[in-house]
């Protein structure tokens, strides 16, 4: 009601200026000519008579003063040609405002014909509008209370703008009694300057020519108010073609679906009346052929047909109450309506068609035509009643379109994430776990769990191998075990979850892997279904109450078969933010019931107890890892294992380890060995192994690095090894491979040798394996193998 209000208060507010005729006066043009001023023709419609006998008389006496004054003008000459100048200018830029004025007054009758011309366009679409709310009467009982509220509510409206009308016309009155008054004194100051002296009649001519200024600057405002006017009429005439056409087409569409509904309605009551008679006159038929039946009617009590009848009456009631209970919305109904509104969405474009030329031909009318200010105040307020039911109609047509829409949404996200939801029932109960109280004694437990994790198959790792391992959960979510074939790599990763009670998911790289649908899967638009692969089931399943408390790894097998920077980025990302954070987006908008544990509907969050494991081999069908992955991974080359003579596992008890229990005594190892640790990274950097790498090789290291090694670093001592050994694993990972030490044809057996020495310096004689790995690249360069 308050947008209606705001339109027809703009609607009225624009009152229609009438200009009064102009009645010259010839006696105040000649004063004005003998003194070389044209009179403006709009200070001459403001003279009554009574202003033109006062005038005489003054002229008069002005003719006696101007006549004693010619002697003493010859003296003046020279100035007079320099005003008359200035009164020429002046005359044409009065000449120039006055077609102006000209030119807005055609503007404004044009403006005037077009709200007369609207007018009546909204007349006949009033017609129009009168005409289908009457054959729709019955359909639309219900709104009739709503209809006289909003009439008042109109009225009461209209009442007010009336008011706003007057009060706008008593004020415009009052602005002209001023401007009068105003042109009075003016005219006055310029009779008493006239009676003067020479030397006033110039000052008074420069006054004129200020006030010629002023009126000037006034016509000119005018002009831009009146501009400002006419861009606001033409758009308030903009807004109601539009509030017509969108009326219309409503009423057109809503009386077109009306007229199907009933339509659909009697046919569906006389197909069903038909077909009830039908039965009747068969059944009617076999009760007089059959006497068997009459007496068997006759025995169930029923004398008469027309008991039979109202039984059968009742069957037939009461099937129809059945079948509407057993009424459903399935898919394919939808689909069937989905289908039913596009024909009808195709009919009512025909109608809109219809309508545009009925509008056409209306406002062809409109032109020929004009309405009373009594029509103009009936139709505003049926247009106002019109546009209430039009909303109301809308918000109707709205609400119904979102619920089916919701339905639909419901019935195809059921099935969006159907193996996810499915584990949301599956491991809704949570698994008894143990905790563990020492790392250095689940490390050791950790080499005879493995070594019984398979049946009928000794498995043996070394204690330092999983000391690793165990120091590598500490470090990072990314675990790459690189070795020949046969090492062993997949048998540890699968060995270790067992051991401990977790979960792996095995997932075979592709070669041919581009992005992460090839790990995850994808959405299918056209079933509204995530195929969700083994990757994705993994990653969810560690948020299920059953798997929280306990070691999920995702296994991937031979995962450099394609490049790990193009697959797993995203996931290269995510291990690297804070919890919370560390979200994996599945789908670009939410669906309608998700599972259980995603983040804003769409996206799965990476857990803390969930691990990559990737497998690694070397050969022409795989690629070389990345610096961006080999930065982020714990990364260990498996070399074959020798198990010792006479060793056999411990038999320990078979439970399910508490992964919170091991994190915490990883965040209590780094407390712990903190100081330790820092010490020795200090003393890496500040060592000439240090410098040599940054002057001679280019190689150094930030903040991730020394993150990582005092994770690391503290863990490893905390499973009972040594810090040096922790630090030179991280060396030989990270520095000492391919593409940064190793394999590199800018780098001389000097530098090598140099670097050796800083490294023997730094390590001291527990640099076995480091120390191996860069004699022989110097052996390489020294020979000029490549």
């Amino acid at each position: 009601m308050a947008g209606n209000k705001n339109k027809a208060k703009n609607k009225v507010s624009i009152p229609v200026v009438q200009r009064k005729p102009v009645n010259q006066t010839g006696i105040l043009k000649g004063l004005f000519s003998k003194v070389g001023i044209a009179l403006d023709p709009e200070l001459e419609s403001k003279l009554n008579e009574e202003q033109d006998i006062q005038l005489s008389g003054l002229i008069t006496t002005l003719n006696k003063s101007i006549t004693e004054n010619e002697k003493n003008q010859a003296e003046l000459i020279s100035q007079k040609q320099e005003l008359e100048k200035d009164v020429t200018a002046l005359e044409t830029r009065k000449q120039h405002v006055m077609q102006e004025d000209k030119a807005l007054t055609i503007s404004r009758q044009a403006i005037e014909k077009k709200s007369t011309s609207l007018l009546h366009r909204e007349g006949e679409c009033a017609n129009i509008e009168a005409q289908l709310i009457e054959r729709e009467a019955n359909a639309q009982a219900g709104f009739v209370r709503e209809r006289q509220e909003s009439l008042a509510t109109m009225k009461q409206s209209f009442n007010e703008l009336q008011q706003n009308l007057s009060a706008l016309e008593q004020q415009k009155l009052k602005n002209d009694v001023d401007l009068i008054s105003h042109q009075r004194q003016q005219a006055t100051e310029f009779e008493s300057q006239l009676q003067s002296n020479l030397s006033n009649e110039v000052e008074h001519l420069n006054t004129e020519r200020r006030s010629f200024e002023k009126l000037q600057q006034k016509l000119k405002e005018d002009q831009i108010e009146l501009n400002t006017a006419k861009h606001q009429f033409n758009e308030q005439l903009s807004q109601q073609k539009l509030a017509a056409q969108a009326l219309q087409q409503e009423l057109a569409q809503e009386f077109k679906y009306k007229e199907q509904q009933l339509t659909q309605q009697l046919e569906l009551l006389d197909t069903h009346r038909q077909r009830d008679i039908a039965k009747v006159k068969l059944l009617q038929q076999k009760i007089a052929g059959f006497s068997e039946l009459e007496r068997e009617a006759k025995m169930r009590e029923f004398s008469q047909p027309s008991d039979v009848l109202e039984h059968l009456d009742n069957v037939e009631q009461e099937l129809k109450e059945a079948r509407s209970k057993l009424k459903g919305r399935s898919e394919t109904d939808l689909e069937d309506e989905l289908e039913y509104f596009k024909e009808i969405a195709e009919e009512k474009t025909e109608t809109l068609d219809n309508m545009r030329q009925d509008l056409d031909e209306a406002q062809a009318k409109a032109r020929k035509n004009q309405l009373s200010i009594r029509e103009k105040q009936e139709l505003q307020s049926q247009n106002t009643v019109l546009e209430l039911h039009n909303k109301t109609l809308k918000v109707s047509i709205e609400s119904l379109k979102a619920t089916l829409d919701d339905l639909i949404d419901k019935q195809q996200s059921q099935q969006a994430f159907s193996e996810l939801t499915k584990m949301d029932r599956k491991f809704a109960e949570p698994v008894a776990v143990t905790g563990t109280s020492s790392l250095s004694e689940f490390t050791n437990e950790l080499q005879h769990r493995i070594a019984n994790a398979e049946k009928g198959v000794t498995l043996y790792y070394d204690i330092n191998d999983l000391r690793k391992f165990v120091a590598g959960l500490a470090m990072s979510q990314l675990h790459v075990f690189e070795g020949i074939s046969g090492t062993g790599k997949t048998s540890l990763v699968k060995a270790f979850a067992k051991a401990v009670g977790g979960h792996v998911t095995t997932v075979p790289v592709q070669a041919g892997w581009r992005d992460r649908d090839d790990l995850l899967g994808h959405f299918n638009a056209f079933e509204k279904r995530y195929y969700e692969k083994e990757c994705l089931q993994g990653l969810y399943r560690a948020h299920t109450p059953s798997y929280k408390n306990r070691f999920n790894i995702i296994l991937l097998d031979e995962m450099n078969l394609s490049r790990p920077e193009q697959y797993f980025a995203e996931f290269l990302s995510a291990i690297e933010m804070r919890d919370g954070e560390r979200n994996i987006v599945l789908m670009d908008s939410s669906v309608a019931s998700p599972p259980k544990y995603f983040f804003e509907d769409r996206k799965i969050p990476l857990a803390s107890n969930t691990w990559f494991m990737g497998t690694a081999n070397h050969d022409e069908t795989t690629f070389e890892f990345a610096d961006k992955t080999h930065d982020r991974s714990f990364m260990m080359e498996l070399k074959r294992q020798h198990k010792p003579e006479n060793w056999q596992p411990n038999k320990v008890a078979k439970a399910t380890i508490d992964i919170q229990s091991v994190r915490a005594l990883f965040d209590e190892a780094v407390s712990q060995h903190k100081n330790e640790v820092n010490k020795l990274l200090t003393k890496l950097k500040e060592s000439d192994f240090t410098k040599v790498l940054e002057n001679d090789f280019g190689i150094g290291w930030g903040n991730r690095f020394e993150t990582q090694a005092l994770r690391f670093i503290s863990v490893y001592i905390e499973c009972g090894g040594e810090a040096i050994k922790a630090l030179e694993h991280l060396l030989i990972t990270r520095v000492l491979r391919k593409g940064k030490v190793l394999d590199r044809f800018d780098i001389s057996q000097v530098k090598l040798d140099k670097l050796l020495k800083a490294l023997e310096t730094l390590l001291g004689n527990d640099c076995d394996e480091s120390s191996h790995i860069l004699m022989t690249e110097t052996e390489i360069k020294a020979e000029g193998v490549f």
